[in-house]
């Protein structure tokens, strides 16, 4: 009986314990964001005319509509694993071509990302992730807030974080000739301009951070 009572004992301290814990791991979660499902998923579909037109994006993708055909898509992003309200993603596909090495011609595309999050402990979270995955995939050192990288292998990209949402946008290597700076700088017009962080990474480098 003696031996009885004090297994009793132990398997009630164990199944205390596996409560406990279990309820520390949530709370974390929790703290940092979480990896978990969007409450919404507002992925706008189709080409200019399903966008909301009174939207950021809707005012965005109509001032480019003369460059550009837009289009949904459902590409991967290390965005998706998190706690996000809502997210957009649009391709951009240029109406003209631009050069490609000595006598090739391509079609210019940007894929557009844009997430918003309930609070700015969210944001962060995805931000500093997002940089943990751009490092490993990029096979560099650790990237750092504000300090420049001359190399990283990675496509060319464009980040803007803001205090409740993420934009950003990736492109392809072959089409560096084609004026993304202007498509860059109508982000800020569109989305505004008091971002916490924005940063641009040029083919294979180098990243560096933008004022």
């Amino acid at each position: 009986m003696k031996h009885l009572a004090v297994l009793s004992v132990v398997f009630l301290f164990i199944a205390c314990s596996g409560e406990q814990q279990e309820q520390e791991v949530i709370a974390m979660e929790d703290l940092m964001g979480g990896v978990g499902e969007e409450t919404i998923d507002s992925v706008s579909a189709g080409t200019d005319d399903t966008v909301i037109e009174d939207s950021e994006l809707g005012y965005f993708v109509h001032s480019q509509s003369s460059q550009y055909d837009t289009t949904s898509h459902d590409e991967y992003s290390q965005m998706d694993r998190f706690s996000f309200s809502t997210r957009e993603k649009i391709v951009f596909e240029g109406k003209e071509t631009v050069p490609y090495g000595d006598n090739l011609d391509v079609t210019p595309r940007a894929w557009f990302y844009h997430y918003t999050f309930s609070d700015s402990a969210k944001t962060n979270n995805a931000f500093y992730n997002f940089l943990d995955d751009v490092s490993e995939n990029g096979e560099s050192e650790p990237v750092r807030i504000y300090e420049d990288m001359e190399a990283l292998k990675t496509p060319p990209l464009h980040y803007i974080v803001y205090d409740t949402s993420i934009v950003f946008i990736k492109y392809t290597c072959e089409a560096e000739k084609n004026d993304w700076k202007s498509f860059e700088d109508s982000l800020i017009n569109y989305y505004g301009s008091e971002y916490r962080y924005r940063f641009d990474v040029e083919c294979g480098g180098p990243l560096k951070w933008l004022d």
